[in-house]
C-alpha cells in the first residue's frame, strides 16, 4: 500500500481489493490510531503501525492524496464517505483561516457527509473559528430542515457565514430557526440531488436586495448567459429563492431561452406567493 502523508495536507488510501465500507473502517482505524485513540477500530488489512511524527490531518480511504479543493468536491461527488470526527483539527489549523471564505464555508459543511451514506436526524457539529475567536459548536437539524440534506447544507453554509463574520450564536440561532421554516415553507419539487445547480445557485444576503444569481454558459461556449432571482419576490423566503433560481438554472440546460426561463421563474414567483398566502391563513387559524 502506498501512504503519502505531510503536514496540512489532505492524505486518502485505499487498497483496491476494499469495499467503501472496509475503506471507511480502515480509515477510522489509521485516524484512532493517529490520535491515540484507546480503543482502535481493527485494521481490515495487513497496516503498519504509523509513526508518531506524520502529522497527518486527513486519512480518508478510496482517493489519492489531494488538496482542500479536491475534498470539498470529492464528498460532494461521494456522500457515503465522512470526514473523521477529528476534522475540527484541520480547521484550527494556519492553512485553514488562509483558504477563500467560499472554500472554508463548504469544508465545514463536509462534516454534514454522514457515514455510509446516513446523516443524523438530530444534526452534525459544525465548528468555526468565528471572529478569530475559539471554535463554536453549532449544529444543524435534518429533519427541521424539512428532512432533506441538501437544505441542511445550505443552512448549515449560511450559518457559518454567520458565525465567521463574527456573529453572536444567540443571534444565528434565531436565524437558523428562521432557516429552518423557510425550509418547512418551500412549495413545489426541487431538482436533483446531484444537479449542478446545487452549486451554481446560492444565495448572497451581504447584498442590500438579497437575491440568488448565477450565470449559465452551456459547455462553456457562446455567451454567457446572467440570470438571477431575489428573495423579496418570494417573500423574504431565502431558501425558496434558491429552489427557484435552481428550477431556473436546469431549466436553461433543457435547452430554454432566457425569456422562456424568465415565463418560468414568474409562474413559480406566483406560486411561491399563493403557497405562503395558504400558509399564513393555515397559522392564523390556527391561533
Amino acid at each position: 500500500m502506498n501512504i503519502s502523508s505531510s503536514l496540512h495536507e489532505l492524505c486518502w488510501c485505499l487498497p483496491s481489493v476494499c469495499s467503501w465500507e472496509e475503506g471507511i473502517a480502515h480509515s477510522e482505524f489509521l485516524m484512532q490510531h493517529h490520535y491515540n485513540s484507546p480503543e482502535p477500530v481493527p485494521s481490515v488489512t495487513d497496516m503498519a503501525v504509523l509513526p508518531d511524527d506524520w502529522g497527518l490531518d486527513f486519512v480518508i480511504a478510496g482517493f489519492a492524496k489531494c488538496g482542500t479543493t479536491q475534498l470539498v468536491e470529492a464528498l460532494r461527488q461521494h456522500p457515503e464517505v465522512s470526514i473523521s470526527r477529528h476534522e475540527h483539527r484541520f480547521l484550527d489549523n494556519a492553512a485553514y483561516v488562509k483558504m477563500q471564505d467560499e472554500v472554508a464555508a463548504q469544508l465545514a459543511c463536509a462534516k454534514l457527509a454522514a457515514r455510509f451514506g446516513r446523516l443524523d436526524g438530530i444534526g452534525e457539529q459544525l465548528s468555526s473559528e468565528a471572529g478569530g475567536g475559539p471554535a463554536v459548536s453549532f449544529e444543524i437539524s435534518v429533519t427541521s430542515s424539512g428532512g432533506s440534506r441538501q437544505l441542511a447544507e445550505r443552512v448549515a453554509m449560511l450559518c457559518f457565514d454567520k458565525l465567521k463574520d463574527g456573529e453572536a450564536k444567540a443571534k444565528v440561532e434565531s436565524f437558523r430557526a428562521v432557516l429552518h421554516g423557510h425550509c418547512k415553507a418551500v412549495g413545489g419539487k426541487d431538482v436533483p440531488d446531484d444537479s449542478e445547480a446545487w452549486k451554481k445557485c446560492r444565495v448572497t444576503l451581504k447584498h442590500s436586495s438579497p437575491l440568488c444569481s448565477f450565470t449559465f454558459q452551456p459547455d462553456g461556449k457562446g455567451a454567457p448567459t446572467q440570470f438571477q432571482t431575489t428573495v423579496g419576490a418570494v417573500g423574504g423566503n431565502v431558501i425558496e429563492a434558491e429552489r427557484i433560481a435552481r428550477i431556473c438554472y436546469t431549466k436553461f440546460e433543457s435547452g430554454a431561452s432566457k425569456e422562456q426561463v424568465l415565463d418560468l421563474r414568474s409562474s413559480l414567483y406566483a406560486k411561491a406567493m399563493e403557497n405562503a398566502a395558504k400558509r399564513q391563513k393555515v397559522l392564523l387559524k390556527g391561533k
